[in-house]
């Protein structure tokens, strides 16, 4: 339950797992906490150069932080992460160092984070109990709330040239994509995903019932999609 942390069902919630992308999550928390979502960022190639899921970012974009944020929780681009990570920091490395000492604050014990977007390590791992403390504070920030809340989110920025880019970021979401239906006695507000083959496929939710109580779901380690939402579900 989101406002008084009370268990509704509970299994291996203190076990250590990856956590894929769903450490954009902790990312999330520190950009918001640190910066102004108006600033704009001008992107460097240590910011872009990066494995995995991308909104496309060239070196020499300027992006506002917000657009750095839906791009990131929306479409999980590992590109806006960095770029979001190396802006608050100055470096992936000393971001890694602020993600776990927030992490510390909010009382997480089964938690260590070497890199912004959640690309494989095996020393990069989570909890759901601890996924459910950090995303719990980000839900205290309205610019993350409201963003969650979206199945896409349209973007425009200017290149190196001063040319603007238009660009959608698509939820990874895949009950706001009418893949999956969730049940009739709650009401999805939002989460993000997180996908890799060794942490397997993760999803954290924000829910709400028919009388708008709160409640926060994990999911670490599915087989699959078809499992991750007909055990959400």
């Amino acid at each position: 339950v989101a406002d008084t942390g009370e268990f509704l069902f509970e299994k291996n919630a203190q076990q250590q797992r990856g956590m894929a992308s769903t450490t954009k999550i902790m990312t999330s928390l520190l950009a918001v906490e640190e910066s102004d979502p108006n600033r704009v960022i001008t992107a460097t190639e240590a910011m872009v150069r990066v494995e995995g899921t991308s909104i496309g970012l060239q070196a020499g974009d300027k992006i506002t932080l917000r657009n750095l944020i839906y791009g990131m929780l929306l479409e999980s681009g590992n590109d806006a992460a960095n770029a979001l990570a190396v802006h608050v920091a100055g470096s992936i490395e000393a971001f890694t160092a602020l993600m776990n000492k927030e992490a510390k604050r909010l009382g997480c014990v089964d938690t260590n984070f070497v890199n912004a977007g959640g690309l494989h390590d095996n020393n990069h791992y989570t909890s759901a109990y601890d996924m459910y403390l950090i995303f719990n504070e980000c839900l205290k920030h309205d610019e993350f709330a409201e963003t969650i809340r979206h199945s896409s989110y349209k973007a425009t920025y200017t290149d190196a040239g001063g040319e603007t880019v238009y660009a959608t970021y698509t939820t990874t979401n895949q009950y706001f994509l009418d893949a999956y239906d969730y049940p009739e006695s709650v009401r999805v507000l939002g989460g993000k995903t997180g996908t890799t083959n060794e942490a397997g496929s993760c999803l954290i939710l924000y829910d709400v019932d028919k009388k708008e109580n709160g409640y926060i779901s994990v999911i670490l380690g599915a087989s699959g999609s078809e499992e991750l939402y007909s055990e959400m579900n």
